[in-house]
C-alpha cells in the first residue's frame, strides 16, 4: 500500500506569525511513508528556497498529552519532507480516543533566522479496518426452562473490536436452523447488551435441544466478523441467568 498525503498548505493565523500545518497518514504504513511537507506558503527565490533548514523542534505528542519513546515521523533537513519513522498503530497511539478522531501534534522550526517560523503540525492516524471482532470465550452453554414466558431474554456477551469509528462499529447476525429462528430474536439493547429473546412457547417434545452462532460484524469495507457457538439454551431446571 502506498502512503496516503492530503494537500498541503501552511496559513498563518490572523494572530500569530506561527503556520499551522494539518497533514493525514493511514495507519499501519511501512516506515518512511511520505506524509507531507513544509511548505511557508511564500515566494522564495530557487537561492532562498535552497537555503532553507527543516528539523523537529519538539518530539511528537498522543492526544492524552503523552510522548511516544520511539520517534513516530522525520523530516528531511533540506526539502522540508515527512515521513513517518516507523509502523504507526492507531489503536495504541490513541487508546482513549477509540471514537474520535487521533491527532499527533509537534513542532518543526525552520532556518536560516532570515526565514525563521517555527510550524505547528497535526497528523491525523487515520484508522483502518486491521482489527476483527473478538468475543470473550469462543462457546457459552445457556439455560431456559420450557415454561419460560414469552418475552424472557438471555444475556450474551458483547464482542469488542479494538478499531475506531465505523471500522469498530458492531452488528449482530444469528445464524441458525429454521426452527430456533421461529423461537428467538436477537435484540441488541446497548453496546454492551446482546439478547436472546423468546418469541414462541417452547415444547421440550418437538425440540429438545437448541444450538446457534452469534456473528459479530464490524462497519468496515470489507467488513470483518467474528462468532460465539451458543449451546443448548433449554433446561427443564429452573434458570437464574433469565431477565
Amino acid at each position: 500500500m502506498t502512503s496516503c498525503v492530503t494537500p498541503i498548505s501552511c496559513h498563518d493565523n490572523a494572530t500569530t506569525t506561527t503556520p499551522l500545518l494539518d497533514l493525514y497518514v493511514l495507519e499501519e504504513l511501512p516506515a518512511h511513508s511520505l506524509v507531507g511537507s513544509i511548505d511557508l506558503g511564500r515566494r522564495l527565490t530557487p537561492t532562498e528556497q535552497a537555503s532553507l533548514r527543516y528539523s523537529l523542534l519538539s518530539r511528537p505528542t498522543a492526544p492524552d498529552g503523552s510522548v511516544p519513546t520511539r520517534p513516530l515521523f522525520t523530516i528531511d533537513e533540506r526539502r522540508g519532507m515527512i515521513r513517518t519513522a516507523q509502523r504507526l498503530d492507531r489503536d495504541t497511539l490513541c487508546r482513549r480516543s477509540v471514537d474520535e478522531a487521533c491527532y499527533i501534534r509537534f513542532d518543526v522550526a525552520v532556518r536560516p533566522m532570515t526565514h525563521f517560523r517555527i510550524v505547528r503540525v497535526r497528523v491525523e492516524i487515520v484508522d483502518v479496518n486491521d482489527n476483527r471482532p473478538t468475543f470473550p470465550r469462543p462457546s457459552i452453554n445457556l439455560a431456559l426452562p420450557e415454561s419460560a414466558a414469552v418475552g424472557t431474554s438471555l444475556h450474551l456477551p458483547a464482542a469488542h473490536d479494538a478499531d475506531s469509528g465505523v471500522n469498530g462499529q458492531l452488528r449482530y447476525v444469528m445464524m441458525t436452523s429454521a426452527a430456533v429462528k421461529n423461537a428467538f430474536q436477537l435484540v441488541e439493547r446497548s453496546r454492551s447488551d446482546i439478547r436472546l429473546v423468546l418469541t414462541s412457547p417452547l415444547d421440550r417434545e418437538k425440540t429438545d435441544k437448541y444450538q446457534l452462532m452469534v456473528i459479530a460484524e464490524d462497519g468496515g469495507e470489507p467488513p470483518q466478523s467474528g462468532s460465539i457457538q451458543v449451546i443448548r439454551p433449554y433446561t427443564r431446571a429452573p434458570a437464574t441467568c433469565c431477565s
